[in-house]
């Protein structure tokens, strides 16, 4: 990264982009292992740009999204996905 930016909660980086894609460096989880804390590596609202950025990134990166989802609608996720 070309500036210093200090890990903060993944909720408070989440509220800062509504509505886009969120790549973000996991800087500490809790104590079952789901991320806590990170460092904002990029956002967008274009899905596609998000991995096109990040594809070969050396370290622990979380995807999450800040959509709204549709009313009745459901996510099924399913195991580890490569980039």
């Amino acid at each position: 990264m070309s500036e210093e930016r200090k890990p903060e909660p993944i909720a408070e980086i989440e509220k800062r982009y509504p509505n886009e894609c969120l790549a973000i460096i996991v800087t500490k989880t809790d104590k079952y292992g789901d991320p806590i804390e990170g460092i904002l590596l990029y956002h967008t609202p274009n899905r596609k740009e998000l991995f096109e950025k990040i594809r070969g990134h050396p370290e622990h990166i979380l995807i999450t999204y800040t959509f709204e989802w549709p009313e009745g609608m459901e996510v099924i996720l399913n195991g580890d996905v490569s980039v």
